[in-house]
């Protein structure tokens, strides 16, 4: 079992105190017995006065027809007196039960107890008994087993260690022993207080056993041990009155603030600096009864938190100090057993003169400018100018970035010198926003400046008015599943243009509104099939096959502006429907007709072809 704290409760107490309280002795003639008795003096005693108190023997009670000072010649005490000298002062006393053969059996008790005190100290003794049975000799024994506490001893002293993590292990051992004769040893138990202590005995049901276990104690204080055998003629009793004292470490400091060699630095000509204080105690067995600071000798006034209360301990504080130099802060504590290394934190204060931040600013292009360029045009070039300056050392270091990304400036003047400008070009062939950023350093200080500006992009003018011809023009519904010729002209004040760059773009809409993927189909020199189209004449000519069944399309016609197709301009659009629907109507046979003018304009449509590219090597031979 562990125990907690002391049977002491720590208050003053008048009273004497015995230890064992009450003593069985027991036997044949001739019955010789001695045992230690532990009497301890009230601790309201002053300290440094020296008493000789006797002690004093009563008796209680005695067989019939034995007198008093036969009864009292069975007993004595050595010391005969206590010579105290102080407060909680234990002396050990032998008592000694002497009955020769021949002398009465019987029952005894007698009760011990001290005498001649001055009623100022107010003592209180209700002294210790001792109860003797004597049996004649030879006789068969009808008394309990006489037991002894062999271990722990009476007062003995043991140290606990809680920094080992474990609690302390005090043995217990007891012998128990039946006259001849007498009943057999039927049980064996200890005690702490009425807390019972676990025992394993060994012998019971004969005249001879004995007991043991194990107490654990995880506290100091003062413990006492009671011990009982029994057999069919009652229960006997001992006991032990032992003292668990600790031996612990000091606790241990933390600084959390301020960290070693720090350094506190201000202005010249501020207020000063505050140094933050912070640092924490902890023991490992017994409350933190004190923790200080100094600061270069000096006590500092600190906010304390957890002292004579807790096992961890903090303290704090805010040190304000405006004169530049060394300093040292030193944190101490204690416990009750001992003070903790004290731990020196060094730190120091200094003042600076303030840097001198310089000054950068950007002239063009001005912050939330739009430029405008033409889709396809060459690169847009934009101009950028900067300067800076500083009032204190030079403009060291100039960085300049675009979006995040480094830029080497065309020009860049007067670095090293008090004052810089620099500026260069950048060049856009696309739409976007861009931010600019200046950066400069004069050795102990930077500055930026950032301007914001936008490149939009417009399309360049086309001439090129589309018309949509027959069939698609007459927005005819057709089967799904036929071929649908889509035509139209491109022209520019009443004369066809002929671009082969113009794309033919054909979605499909569907029943909810959204749209599939392009298919882009791009001018060919084959016929008028997919996957491109062709320029008849003076016309341009694409069949496209629809699905079958009910279906709505999108045409789109765009003219690209540059080689890659990044830009784009709509020049017209057409939608188409579908129907279910077996055979062909008259529209279909009509579109059919079409269908075959197509095929003779596509033969045409290739003759213009060579003719235009006969021309073209003509011209470029011009």
């Amino acid at each position: 079992m562990v125990v907690g704290l002391s049977h002491a409760s720590g208050l003053p107490s008048r009273n004497v105190r015995y230890s064992p309280v009450t003593k069985v002795v027991q036997g044949n003639q001739p019955l010789l017995e001695s045992y230690s008795l532990l009497i301890t003096a009230p601790s309201t005693l002053t300290p440094g006065v020296a008493l000789s108190i006797p002690l004093n023997i009563t008796v209680l009670s005695k067989p019939a027809g034995v007198t008093d000072a036969a009864a009292l010649s069975y007993i004595s005490v050595s010391p005969s007196a206590l010579s105290i000298t102080g407060p909680n002062q234990g002396i050990s006393v032998t008592v000694t039960v002497d009955v020769p053969t021949g002398g009465s059996a019987g029952d005894y008790a007698y009760l011990i107890k001290t005498s001649g005190w001055s009623p100022a100290l107010t003592v209180v003794d209700d002294g210790a008994t001792v109860n003797v049975r004597v049996n004649p000799a030879g006789s068969t024994d009808t008394t309990p087993p006489a037991v002894t506490l062999q271990s722990p001893g009476n007062n003995s002293t043991y140290t606990y260690y809680p920094a080992a993590g474990t609690p302390l292990s005090v043995p217990i051992s007891l012998v128990a022993t039946v006259g001849t004769g007498g009943q057999p040893i039927s049980a064996m138990r200890a005690f702490l207080g009425s807390a019972e202590i676990p025992v394993t005995a060994v012998g019971l049901g004969t005249l001879s056993a004995t007991a043991s276990g194990t107490l654990a104690i995880s506290a100091a204080g003062s413990y006492r041990i009671d011990v009982q055998a029994t057999n069919n003629y009652g229960t006997s009793y001992a006991s032990a009155d032992i003292t668990v004292i600790v031996s612990a470490p000091p606790p241990t400091i933390i600084v959390a603030s301020p960290a070693a060699n720090a350094v506190f630095t201000y202005p010249v000509g501020g207020s000063g600096v505050t140094v933050p204080v912070s640092f924490t105690a902890t023991s490992a067995y017994g409350n933190i009864t004190s923790a200080a600071a100094t600061l270069n000798g000096g006590p500092v006034t600190l906010s304390l938190s957890g002292v004579n209360s807790a096992l961890t301990a903090t303290g704090s504080a805010s040190l304000s100090i405006s004169t530049p130099g060394s300093y040292t802060l030193v944190f101490t504590a204690t416990n009750a057993f001992g003070p903790a290394t004290p731990v020196t934190v060094p730190f120091s204060v200094q003042a600076y003169s303030p840097p001198v931040t310089p000054t950068v600013s950007i002239s063009a292009p001005a912050n939330g400018a739009v430029i405008t360029r033409v889709a396809g045009a060459p690169a847009t070039a934009v101009n950028y100018a900067f300067g800076a300056t500083t009032a204190s050392g030079t403009i060291q270091t100039v960085s300049v970035t675009l979006n995040g990304v480094a830029i080497t400036p065309a020009t860049l003047s007067g670095l090293n010198t008090a004052n810089v400008t620099g500026g260069g070009v950048l060049s856009f062939s696309a739409a976007g926003t861009h931010v600019l950023t200046v950066t400069v350093t004069n050795g102990s200080a930077s500055a930026s400046a950032t301007t914001t500006f936008t490149v939009n992009q417009t399309l360049p003018q086309v001439c090129q008015n589309l018309t949509w011809l027959p069939p698609i023009s007459l927005n005819k519904t057709i089967e799904g599943g036929s071929t649908m010729p889509i035509k139209f002209r491109l022209d520019c004040g009443g004369n066809f243009v002929r671009d082969p760059s113009t794309l033919i773009a054909i979605y499909e809409i569907y029943a909810n509104g959204t749209m599939s993927n392009p298919v882009i189909y791009p001018y060919g020199t084959g016929s008028a099939n997919p996957p491109d189209y062709a320029i008849h004449g003076n016309h341009y000519h694409l069949n496209f096959k629809t699905a079958k069944g009910v279906h709505r399309y999108r045409i789109e016609v765009y003219h690209p502006f540059t080689a890659d197709g990044s830009a784009l301009q709509l020049l017209g659009s057409k939608e188409l429907l579908t129907k279910n629907g077996q055979g062909k109507d008259r529209d279909d046979d009509h579109d059919s007709c079409d269908d075959e003018d197509d095929d003779h304009d596509g033969h045409d449509g290739h003759h213009d072809d060579h003719k235009d590219k006969d021309k073209d090597k003509d011209k470029g031979k011009g």
